[in-house]
C-alpha cells in the first residue's frame, strides 16, 4: 500500500512538473522572440489566451498519455523511452500551432511566429528529457560515486569490440580508457570519446591509463596474439576476460560452397556471450573448494547476506558480518535457475490443475519446473 500510495505521489508529482515544463518551455520562446523587434508584448498577449485555453483542456496531458509517458520506471529510461518524448514533444508542438490558429482571433491579437514554437519545442523537449531521465543520470552517478571503478582496456575496434565498450561503460564497474585496434582502422579516432591506440603501444597503453583490466573483444585475434597479450598482462598485473567467444554459421554444409566461395565469404560470424570468469572468480571457486564445502555452506550463507544488503542497498561492499542477523534469512541460493522456478512456484502456490504459459521458444527448464 506504501508502494502504491508513492508511485501515484510520483505521477502526480510529474504531471505538474510536465505542465510547468510545456508552458515555461513557449514562455521563455516568446521572450526571446520578443527580445528580437518591439512587438514582442503583443505576442505575450496572445500566449496569455491561448495558455488559458491550452491549461484548460490539458491537450498535452492527453498526449502525454497517449505516447505512455507516464507510468514508467524511469531509473531505467532508455533509447525507446527517449523516442517517445520526442514524439510527444512534436505533437504537443502541433497541437500549439493549430490551437493558436483556432482559438486566437487575430483581428484582436497577433499570431505567434514560426520561431516560437520551433524554440518551444525544443525547450519543451529539454525539459520533459531533463524530468524523466535526471532520475536515472543521478542513481547512475550516485552508484558509480559509491563504488571504486575499474580502469579497463578494450581489445578490439569492431562490432564485439563496440558492443563490450558500450556494456562497460553502462555499467558501474568499469571505466574505459582505452581501445586497442588489432585492424588498425579506427587509430588516431575516438570511439564514444575513448581514444583508440595501435597495437604496438599496448603496454604503453596499460602504464599510461594505469589499466586493471583487458577485455579482449576481437573474434580474428590470431593464438599467439592473444597469447603474447596475456603475458604482457600477467607481467603488469592486469587482470584478463576473454569476450571473444563466437561460432560459425553457414547455413549448408561448407563443403557444399567450398567451389562457390571462400569459407570466410560464406560464413557469418555470430557472436556468443561467454561467461565472465576473471581472476577473481577463479580464486573464489578455489577458496570454496579448499574450504571443504562443495554443497550448502558458510560460504554460501555469506553470498546470502551480501545478496540480501545489495538488494536493499545497491552497494557490493557492505560489512554483512557486522551485523550478520540484520542481513541472514533473506535471501535463499539455490543450485540452479530451474530449482529457483520451481521454489517461485511454490512460493506462490501453484499447484495441480493451475495453468502455467511459458514461451514457445525457451529453455526447458522453464516447462520442467512446473
Amino acid at each position: 500500500m506504501d508502494r502504491i500510495k508513492k508511485t501515484i505521489r510520483d505521477e502526480i508529482w510529474i504531471v505538474l512538473l510536465d505542465i510547468i515544463s510545456v508552458n515555461a518551455a513557449y514562455f521563455i520562446a516568446i521572450v526571446l522572440r520578443g527580445m528580437i523587434d518591439s512587438v514582442g508584448y503583443h505576442y505575450g498577449s496572445t500566449y496569455g489566451v491561448f495558455t488559458g485555453v491550452f491549461l484548460r483542456f490539458a491537450p498535452c496531458l492527453i498526449v502525454f498519455s497517449a505516447f505512455h509517458l507516464y507510468g514508467g520506471v524511469w531509473r531505467y529510461a532508455g533509447i525507446r523511452d527517449m523516442n517517445r518524448v520526442i514524439a510527444a514533444s512534436l505533437a504537443t508542438c502541433v497541437l500549439y500551432i493549430l490551437g493558436s490558429l483556432i482559438f486566437v482571433r487575430p483581428t484582436s491579437y497577433r499570431h505567434l511566429p514560426i520561431t516560437v514554437y520551433a524554440v518551444g519545442a525544443v525547450l519543451q523537449f529539454a525539459f520533459i528529457t531533463a524530468i524523466r531521465f535526471s532520475y536515472r543520470i543521478a542513481v547512475i552517478e550516485k552508484r558509480r560515486s559509491d563504488k571504486k571503478q575499474a580502469t579497463a582496456l578494450v581489445i578490439g575496434a569492431g562490432e564485439l569490440g563496440t558492443q563490450t565498450t558500450s556494456a562497460l561503460q553502462g555499467g558501474v564497474y568499469y571505466n574505459v580508457a582505452c581501445i586497442i585496434d588489432t585492424e588498425n582502422e579506427s587509430v588516431g579516432k575516438f570511439l564514444d570519446g575513448i581514444p583508440v591506440y595501435e597495437p604496438h603501444r599496448f603496454e604503453e597503453a596499460l602504464e599510461r591509463f594505469d589499466v586493471n583490466c583487458v577485455f579482449l573483444a576481437e573474434p580474428s585475434l590470431k593464438n599467439d596474439a592473444r597469447a603474447k597479450i596475456k603475458q604482457i598482462c600477467e607481467k603488469n598485473q592486469v587482470e584478463v576476460r576473454d569476450y571473444t567467444s563466437f561460432f560459425n554459421f553457414t547455413g549448408e554444409m561448407e563443403s557444399n560452397v567450398a567451389n562457390v566461395a571462400k569459407p570466410s565469404e560464406c560464413r557469418k560470424s555470430i557472436p556468443f556471450s561467454p561467461p565472465d570468469i576473471g581472476e577473481s572468480e577463479i580464486a573464489e571457486v578455489n577458496e570454496a573448494l579448499r574450504s571443504g564445502w562443495i554443497t550448502t555452506g558458510p560460504r554460501t550463507k555469506l553470498l546470502e547476506r551480501r545478496l540480501a544488503a545489495y538488494i536493499e542497498t545497491g552497494l557490493t561492499d557492505v560489512d554483512t558480518e557486522k551485523e550478520p542477523a540484520r542481513w541472514s534469512n533473506r535471501v535463499v541460493c539455490l543450485n540452479s535457475a530451474t530449482a529457483s522456478e520451481e521454489l517461485n512456484f511454490r512460493v506462490f502456490g501453484v499447484g495441480p490443475g493451475d495453468e502455467v504459459i511459458v514461451p514457445a521458444y525457451t529453455y526447458t527448464a522453464s516447462a520442467s519446473a512446473a
